[in-house]
C-alpha cells in the first residue's frame, strides 16, 4: 500500500497515544482465556463504534494469497489505489508497465530485448551460446513457442518492450524454457515487471492444470532474484566447458556400452534417481522402477545416446550418458553433446571413476568435432556442484522451481499430477 504523506506524523503519534491500550490488549496464546475472549469482543467492538479502528482487507501489490487484514485509524489513513486500471480485454497496466499478450508481429521487438539481455550477460564471462545474439535466431525460437501452442506476455514501459515469459503446462508441469523469458537489463526494477507478467501466465497454466512450475533462465541475477521474489526457488544449474584435455588420461577401463549392458545401465541410473530423495534434495516424489529407467535408456540408446561405463574389478560401477540434443539450446549450444544420467556406484565414490568418465566423455566428443559439451545437475545435490565445478565446467544458466497452492490446506486429497513424474524431457523437473 502507499500512505498519502501528510498522514505520516498522525499515525505516528496515533500509535504512539495507543500503545499501551493495543498491548493490553493484545490476544495471545497465553493471555487469552475463555473468560477473556467477551471482554475482549466487546472493546474492539467499542473501538469500531467510535471509529477509532476498523479492519479492512489490505492488498500488498505483487504478492499472491488472501488479503492481510490490519487495523487503520478510520479518521486518519488514506490508502492510494494503484495507478492505472486493469482491462482484461487490453493491456494490463501497473504503473508504468503495461502487459500484452505476445503475438506474431510483436516477435520482433521480443526477439530484439532477448538478442540484448543474451549480450549483457555474456559481456559478463557467461559462456552462453553465441547463436542468441541474433534476433534472427531470438525471433524464430519465440515463432516456434507460439506455434507449440506457449501462451506469452509483454511487459512494455511505453512503447518499449522490458520483459516477456512464455509457457505451457504437460503432465502438470508449468514450463517456461530459457528462450522464452527475459527482462531488459537496463530496467531498474525487474522484480515489478516479473511480478506483473507472471500474474498473466499463471492463471494460464494453473487453468491448464499445472500443479507447479519449472523456469529456465540464463545467468543474469537480476532475473534469478526477481523469480526469488516470487516464491521460486533453486532447482538446477546448467553448465558448458570446452572439450581439450590437458591432463593425464585416468587408469580406469571405460568402454561404450550397448543393448547386451542395459541391465547394467539401469541399474547405476536407478541408484542416482533414488538418491534424489535423500537429505537435503527431498525431492518432489516422482516413483519410477527399475523397469521403467530401464525402458528411458533403452530409448535413449535407439536415438542414437552413448552410455560410458566405468569397470572395476570385473564389474560396472559408473555410468555416463551422453546425448545429440540439449533441452536449452539457450543455455547450452545447440548439437553439442549433452551429458544426462551419471552415477557411480556408492561403494566407489570418491575414488576417480566419476572424473574418467567426465575424461572419457571429452575425448569422445573431441573425436566427433565438437568443440564444447553441456551438462545439467541438481542444485541442491551436495556432490554435484563441486563435482562438476572441479571437472571445469562453468555455469550458463539455473532451473528455478515453485510449487503452486492451488487447494485449501486442510484439503486431503492430493492431484495425481503433483507426484507423477513429467514425460517431455524439455518439461521434467527431476
Amino acid at each position: 500500500i502507499e500512505l498519502c504523506d501528510e498522514v505520516v506524523v498522525e499515525l505516528n503519534e496515533y500509535f504512539a497515544s495507543r500503545h499501551d491500550h493495543m498491548v493490553s490488549h493484545m490476544p495471545t496464546a497465553q493471555n487469552v482465556t475463555s473468560e477473556r475472549a467477551p471482554r475482549l469482543r466487546e472493546e474492539r467492538a467499542s473501538d469500531r463504534a467510535d471509529g477509532r479502528c476498523c479492519e479492512k482487507p489490505i492488498v500488498v501489490p505483487g504478492l499472491s494469497g488472501r488479503p492481510r487484514t490490519e487495523s487503520r485509524p478510520c479518521d486518519t489513513v488514506r490508502v492510494r489505489r494503484r495507478p492505472g486500471s486493469i482491462d482484461r480485454d487490453g493491456p494490463r497496466r501497473s504503473g508504468s508497465v503495461s502487459i500484452d499478450a505476445l503475438s506474431v508481429d510483436m516477435i520482433d521487438d521480443v526477439a530484439t530485448l532477448i538478442a540484448r539481455e543474451h549480450q549483457h550477460v555474456r559481456d559478463r564471462g557467461v559462456p552462453l551460446p553465441l547463436r542468441y545474439l541474433d534476433v534472427a535466431v531470438c525471433g524464430a525460437a519465440l515463432g516456434g513457442l507460439l506455434s507449440e501452442g506457449f501462451s506469452g506476455f509483454v511487459a512494455r514501459q511505453g512503447a518499449r518492450p522490458v520483459g516477456v515469459i512464455c509457457g505451457r503446462t504437460l503432465d502438470g508441469v508449468g514450463f517456461v524454457p530459457a528462450h522464452g523469458i527475459a527482462v531488459d537489463p537496463d530496467t531498474p526494477d525487474p522484480s515489478k515487471v516479473m511480478v506483473e507478467m507472471f500474474a498473466e501466465l499463471a492463471p494460464v497454466l494453473v487453468a491448464d492444470g499445472a500443479v507447479r512450475v519449472t523456469v529456465d533462465l540464463i545467468d543474469n541475477e537480476s532475473l534469478a532474484i526477481a523469480l526469488f521474489d516470487l516464491g521460486f526457488g533453486g532447482g538446477g544449474v546448467f553448465a558448458v566447458r570446452g572439450t581439450e584435455t590437458r591432463d593425464a588420461e585416468p587408469a580406469v577401463e571405460v568402454r561404450v556400452g550397448g543393448v547386451a549392458d542395459l541391465d547394467s545401465i539401469a541399474a547405476l541410473s536407478h541408484v542416482e534417481f533414488l538418491y534424489r530423495s535423500t537429505p537435503p534434495m527431498y525431492a518432489l516424489d516422482q516413483r519410477r522402477s527399475l523397469a521403467e529407467t530401464r525402458a528411458v535408456h533403452e530409448r535413449l540408446l535407439r536415438d542414437g545416446a552413448i552410455h560410458l561405463l566405468a569397470r572395476r574389478a570385473g564389474r560396472d560401477v559408473g555410468l555416463l550418458t551422453i546425448e545429440h540434443t540439449t533441452p536449452a539450446p539457450r543455455l547450452c549450444a545447440a548439437g553439442s553433446p549433452y551429458i544426462g544420467a551419471t552415477a557411480t556406484d556408492p561403494d566407489v565414490r570418491r575414488s576417480g571413476l566419476g572424473s574418467a568418465l567426465v575424461y572419457a566423455s571429452l575425448k569422445w566428443a573431441r573425436a566427433g568435432g565438437h568443440d564444447m559439451i553441456s551438462v545439467d545437475f541438481d542444485s541442491l545435490n551436495p556432490l554435484s556442484g563441486p563435482f562438476w565445478f572441479g571437472n571445469g565446467f562453468r555455469p550458463t544458466g539455473r532451473r528455478l522451481r515453485r510449487v503452486l497452492s492451488i487447494r485449501p490446506a486442510s484439503d486431503p486429497e492430493t492431484s495425481p499430477a503433483a507426484t507423477e513424474p513429467c514425460r517431455d524431457r524439455r518439461y521434467a523437473t527431476d
